[in-house]
């Protein structure tokens, strides 16, 4: 049995843990990787970066499922698995905000979006370095916020968050990258909205003000 629980087996049962889910065998697939994340919590801590990515593990599988009595379980595990990374490594590590963008991806298609969207905007609040926010990560996580608005009618405030997107995408990737040119094309497209038409006739007269009452 100590065999079987040693810290060196958890690479192995995650590796045929994904051979499994290659072919659809979800049920053996989630059993490998709940062995190893057995053995994370057995070894490390259930707050240690180890746990928390076979918690992330466990909660992509569930989720692959599809099945609806999976879903809770998914999101438990996704859940420990945040929580995990934020008291292991902090809100802002990389592997933090991976796992917060398949968590809310996954919850933004089983149609949680008011969650997810939550769930993004805290990680920007929760960040100590205002700069965090200006790079490849922060720039899908704006994408997600702006589709999120988008398919709850919310054009002004998704118009918002994909024109901060677009502008860390021009600076991190180019004007010519194929992610910055799809964003600019999608605004230019919401550009002919009367809200967006409107929100920006709103901007301008206040940006005007603003330049008055400076110069009195």
């Amino acid at each position: 049995m100590k065999g079987e629980m040693a810290p060196e087996l958890i690479d192995l049962y995650q590796e045929i843990a994904h051979i499994e889910q290659v072919k659809n065998n979800h049920k053996k697939s989630i059993g490998y990787l709940f062995l190893a994340h057995c053995i994370a919590l057995t070894a490390h801590t259930k707050f240690s970066a180890e746990a928390a990515s076979t918690a992330l593990l466990l909660g992509k599988a569930y989720a692959a499922t599809g099945e609806q009595k999976n879903a809770e379980t998914a999101e438990m595990y996704f859940n420990e698995s945040l929580e995990a990374y934020k008291a292991a490594l902090g809100s802002d590590h990389p592997q933090t905000i991976n796992a917060l963008e398949d968590f809310s991806k996954w919850l933004v298609r089983i149609g949680k979006r008011e969650q997810a969207y939550d769930l993004l905007q805290e990680s920007f609040m929760s960040q100590p370095d205002l700069c965090s926010d200006f790079n490849e990560k922060a720039a899908e996580r704006f994408y997600i916020m702006g589709g999120i608005c988008l398919a709850e009618q919310k054009v002004k405030e998704g118009y918002q968050w994909l024109s901060k997107c677009a502008e860390i995408q021009v600076a991190v990737y180019g004007p010519r990258h194929r992610k910055a040119k799809e964003t600019q094309k999608l605004l230019k497209l919401l550009e002919t909205s009367s809200v967006v038409r409107e929100g920006s006739r709103q901007l301008t007269r206040q940006r005007e003000e603003a330049s008055s009452q400076a110069l009195c």
